[in-house]
């Protein structure tokens, strides 16, 4: 009932309409893809592990230090780690995705339109800044830096795809949005939750 009334509640304040914009895929059942689905499923297997891993160590010391006179100051230091790593990766590239959500920066992949370099830094600057803002005690939650991850690395694998004459132009396109869900179930460890989102 709770989640019914949410939906309504949702639907008549945003309205209908999704929050990404896919482009359509008519070669999606291809075997490429799904050859580079299955390689970069394998590949965001270990890299939410590594997510996972990283943040609960990064916690525990967290929670550690904040027992501490100066611990609260830890939000503040997540804060300022997640800020210089946003904003030296907006000096270089100027893409802000590292700051927020990201959903610019994440609807540029899903379109393909983000080169390898771009793709790579927002990735690792994602994965990091997140890493420093949750532990740390900051607001905000992992649902879409865990989106942002996946689509920055779908992308790469679609880009080292096509770059290897494997695949059409969409290629980059189709392995974004299948990232985004490989690290959604990967991290969340919810796999029929990240098919049916």
């Amino acid at each position: 009932m709770v989640a019914v009334l949410a939906a309504v509640i949702e639907r008549s304040l945003l309205g209908t309409s999704s929050v990404f914009q896919v482009p359509f895929h008519s070669e999606a059942l291809a075997w490429q893809p799904l050859l580079w689905s299955l390689i970069l499923g394998v590949v965001a297997g270990f890299l939410s592990h590594a997510f996972v891993e990283t943040l609960l160590t990064v916690r525990e010391q967290a929670k550690r230090h904040s027992q501490n006179r100066w611990g609260w100051m830890m939000p503040g230091l997540g804060g300022l780690a997640t800020g210089c790593v946003g904003a030296a990766i907006f000096a270089n590239t100027g893409h802000m995705g590292v700051f927020g959500i990201g959903y610019d920066d994440l609807s540029e992949a899903l379109f393909g339109n983000l080169g390898l370099s771009i793709l790579i830094v927002l990735c690792i600057g994602k994965f990091a800044a997140t890493i420093f803002s949750y532990s740390s005690g900051g607001s905000g939650g992992i649902f879409a830096p865990t989106l942002f991850i996946g689509a920055m690395l779908g992308g790469v694998f679609g880009i080292i795809a096509e770059s290897l004459g494997m695949g059409s132009s969409s290629m980059v396109s189709i392995l974004a949005l299948v990232g985004m869900g490989a690290m959604f179930a990967g991290i969340i460890r919810a796999p029929v939750t990240s098919i049916l989102i």
